[in-house]
């Protein structure tokens, strides 16, 4: 559960920075400047909630309390690992009351963060969209992958085949 919810930690970062490196093309593309300096692809954890944070229309009471839960989330995510396994903690893990208050506490992580990554994700889904990353075009980049991995597969096995052949000499 533990390595569960660390990976989700650093989904929902990688969620943030999909979702603004798709925001910042398809804001472009209508030659419109985000509300936010730098790159996705470079900014820490916490930049890219502020980046996030600055597209939003912050006077509203559902954009703050977005903000300030993956804040928290961040927060977590970051006590997960370098804190949740320190000597004082863990050594209630030892105990059967011990170890259940952790797993409870690791559950309602993941009900947090796991949610968080579902909003992010619809978000950046709405502007993959906008510049035509539908799911429609995805599946036909999926299909057209497994084509090309069918056929990669097929000339190894020649390959592989005519290797076997032509090494009995």
């Amino acid at each position: 559960m533990y390595g569960y919810l660390m990976l989700l930690g650093q989904n929902l970062e990688v969620e943030l920075r999909v979702c603004l490196s798709y925001l910042s093309l398809a804001l472009s593309i209508k030659r419109i400047k985000p509300r936010f300096a730098g790159d996705p692809n470079k900014e820490r954890f916490e930049d890219l909630i502020r980046m996030f944070e600055a597209q939003l229309d912050t006077r509203d009471a559902g954009s703050r309390r977005l903000v300030g839960d993956l804040h928290r989330a961040r927060k977590l995510r970051n006590t997960l690992a370098h804190g949740f396994l320190d000597v004082g903690p863990s050594k209630d893990y030892l105990t059967t009351g011990g170890r259940e208050k952790a797993l409870q506490q690791l559950r309602k992580a993941e009900t947090v963060i796991f949610s968080l990554i579902m909003v992010v994700n619809l978000v950046g889904r709405a502007y993959a969209a906008d510049v035509g990353v539908t799911t429609e075009y995805i599946n036909k980049l999926s299909e057209r992958h497994k084509q090309e991995q069918k056929q990669i597969e097929a000339d190894l096995q020649d390959l592989l085949k005519d290797e076997s052949e032509g090494g009995e000499t």
